[in-house]
């Protein structure tokens, strides 16, 4: 499960003030070695065209197992704190972010909440 918003690595790096992909075939390595050297967030890439910066949870594994709602609930709030922090440590600017949608297209929202993602 990861907690995050869901982000091309377009939108990654623009928030972040990197070098972009400007093609399909980007080299994710500089993006990663950014996030690794400046950031607790990580970027995680689910499928074609759905990808997370955020923290993966690994206090939560409702694919193979039950969980329960109230101990997961600190889980959630702990994460929210901690993803608010890191967007403020970093001064991500997300007045106006492009947000990705499985099998949709993407939307644009002004200062989106993270969300949990369960991909299997």
């Amino acid at each position: 499960m990861w907690f995050g918003l869901p982000l091309s690595p377009q939108e990654v790096c623009r928030l972040i003030g990197i070098q972009g992909p400007l093609e399909e075939d980007f080299d994710y390595a500089p993006l990663h070695i950014w996030l690794e050297k400046y950031s607790k967030f990580r970027y995680y890439w689910l499928d074609k065209n759905i990808a997370v910066l955020g923290f993966k949870l690994n206090q939560c594994n409702l694919h193979n197992s039950y969980t329960s709602a109230l101990d997961f609930i600190p889980v959630i709030v702990e994460n929210f704190k901690a993803f608010k922090l890191e967007v403020e440590q970093l001064k991500l600017d997300l007045s106006w972010v492009t947000l990705e949608v499985i099998e949709d297209k993407p939307i644009q929202v002004a200062y989106p909440d993270p969300v949990l993602i369960q991909w299997s």
